[in-house]
């Protein structure tokens, strides 16, 4: 809490009198880096002019829900101000029209970075938010627009001010009813842009808008990240995405998770991957590739050189896609591997553990409920021989107290380990015995996750206790639902802007 002293603030009137409002009357540029981190400031409903002529000298302005007043004249900084700005659950039919378009006519040049999400723009509000872009669209290189639910004609709408935005590098679009005909209206506009960063999540865009789509790819030379997550492609729509992906010389992030993908669509991106030389993150989660979509996607996985994030998780796989693909893996190139959520089982894991044993850059692997079980943990001990692995995720396997026996001895080798995710396992009393007697000696251990298991208050006490003698752990969760414990290396922090309102 901030000390009550006249010097820090004090209740009076700034442009009216707000009951039970916390004032800032008299506060300096020390007061506002103590407060809010550097060159970031909260503001709030009532703001003064002493506030407001500070708030022009840092670079990000965040202006939170239920903050703004119903007068645009509270904020003439706008006209002035280049920094970004970020508007976080609000009605954006308000904020148009009473706050960015009257600070347009008055001059306002625009932000560098626009956050509109969650803002309940729908079609209504994207006819005043295009005039407001037409205007000052110039200046934008960041813009954020998710969950706006703007549909075909809304996009239609802002299409038109998107080719005033000659300087926009992030365009997100995620969660707005687009589908295929509305693709047809924002594919054009995109060709004005300098994109590097194209965002169109949960769109409804299939086959049909996938082409249109690939369509305009080839000439977006600088787009270095495509997310399309969330859309009913199906395979038809990956082969148009998959063909002009050869021109994409830039792209390094590649987001096609959930996407109804099958084998037939896993091999045509295949044959187009080797050209993405820059590809460094490939997401195909939840798709259907099964194990022979995956042993085609390993033919091209040692041409992917630059690769180091693969995400195959909930793709139905099986330890012999498992097998298949691990053999195939350049050994020092990947960083992160995901196969949460497949059939690998005792056969998989095996294969996994000796594929990755030697596997010099692997960070983070993630194998929760893949029906491994004690058996299969037993398999993976081979992994006590890599040194790299910080994060290791086991969750929801039915291990058991014995499947805890067996990984113990492979957690006191890995010496780099600091994320290790067990929860959901049915381990009972017996097992956290077992693990606290190892705490001391997991150097590096810094978050465990053993939620969802089968402790008695008992055996939650002696976690408790034990990770108090813990050198490194900061975190211990226990709760079903994520419920943590903070251990005696724990520091929390908590944002100024979660503890004072104003």
């Amino acid at each position: 809490m901030l000390p009550r002293n006249g010097r820090f603030w004090n209740r009076g009137q700034c442009e009216g009198n707000a009951a039970g409002s916390l004032i800032l009357t008299d506060i300096n540029k020390d007061l506002l880096r103590e407060l809010w981190p550097e060159d970031k400031v909260i503001a709030g409903r009532r703001v003064c002019r002493f506030l407001r002529r500070e708030l022009l000298k840092v670079k990000s302005l965040v202006i939170r829900a239920s903050t703004l007043p119903s007068h645009s004249s509270s904020w003439s900084i706008l006209p002035k101000y280049e920094g970004s700005i970020e508007f976080y659950g609000m009605r954006l039919g308000g904020i148009v029209d009473s706050l960015i378009v009257p600070a347009v006519i008055e001059g306002w040049k625009g932000p560098s970075v626009l956050n509109l999400v969650d803002s309940h723009i729908k079609r209504e509000g994207a006819e005043s938010l295009s005039q407001a872009l037409a205007r000052c669209g110039g200046t934008i290189k960041r813009l954020e627009l998710d969950g706006n639910y703007v549909g075909r004609m809304g996009i239609s709408r802002l299409s038109v001010a998107l080719t005033h935005c000659r300087n926009l590098t992030f365009l997100s679009l995620g969660r707005n009813l687009i589908g295929d005909k509305g693709i047809g209206h924002l594919v054009s506009s995109l060709l004005f842009c300098p994109l590097q960063h194209l965002d169109l999540s949960i769109n409804y865009i299939g086959a049909e808008g996938a082409a249109k789509l690939a369509s305009v790819l080839p000439h977006l030379s600088m787009l270095e990240v495509l997310i399309l997550f969330g859309n009913p492609l199906k395979d038809e729509g990956v082969e148009k995405i998959s063909k002009v992906l050869l021109q994409c010389f830039l792209l390094q992030r590649l987001d096609l998770s959930v996407n109804g993908i099958g084998a037939e669509g896993a091999g045509r991106l295949a044959l187009a991957l080797p050209s993405c030389t820059r590809l460094r993150s490939l997401n195909l989660r939840g798709n259907a590739l099964g194990d022979l979509g995956v042993k085609l996607l390993s033919w091209a996985t040692p041409q992917c050189l630059a690769m180091t994030e693969l995400d195959l998780s909930r793709n139905s796989i099986t330890a012999d896609g498992a097998s298949s693909l691990c053999r195939k893996l350049v050994p020092d190139v990947i960083v992160n591997l995901d196969l949460a959520g497949n059939f690998l089982g005792e056969e998989g894991a095996m294969a996994l553990a000796l594929s990755l044993k030697s596997c010099t850059s692997l960070s983070r692997l993630e194998l929760s409920r893949c029906r491994l079980g004690c058996q299969g943990i037993k398999r993976l001990i081979p992994l006590r021989h890599n040194q790299s692995l910080s994060h290791l995720g086991l969750g929801l396997n039915d291990i058991g107290d014995s499947g805890v026996e067996a990984l113990l001895p492979c957690l006191s080798d890995m010496h780099c380990l600091k994320w290790l995710d067990l929860c959901g396992n049915g381990i009972t009393d017996q097992g956290a015995s077992l693990l606290c007697s190892q705490f001391t000696s997991l150097l590096s251990l810094e978050t465990l996750n053993l939620g969802g298991n089968n402790f008695s208050l008992a055996g939650v006490d002696k976690l408790r206790k034990a990770a108090k003698e813990a050198r490194s752990l900061r975190t211990l969760i226990i709760g079903s639902e994520g419920n943590w414990d903070e251990g005696s290396g724990l520091l929390s922090v908590a944002l100024p802007c979660g503890i004072l309102r104003w």
